[in-house]
């Protein structure tokens, strides 16, 4: 299988799924991370999305 996001090719059995995307470990990690938060404004207070 094929990472998505940066064409490695995944061992059978370590692929991990976001948003119906077939990802590698270091991928998900990325797409996870806090860093990757971008706030929207929703009335008087702020929310989060991925």
């Amino acid at each position: 299988m094929e990472c998505t996001k940066c064409k490695v090719m995944i061992p059978d059995g370590e692929e991990r799924t976001h948003k119906k995307e077939l990802l590698c470990e270091d991928c998900y990690i990325d797409v996870l991370s806090p860093a990757n938060f971008r706030p929207v404004r929703v009335g008087l207070r702020c929310q989060f999305e991925i």
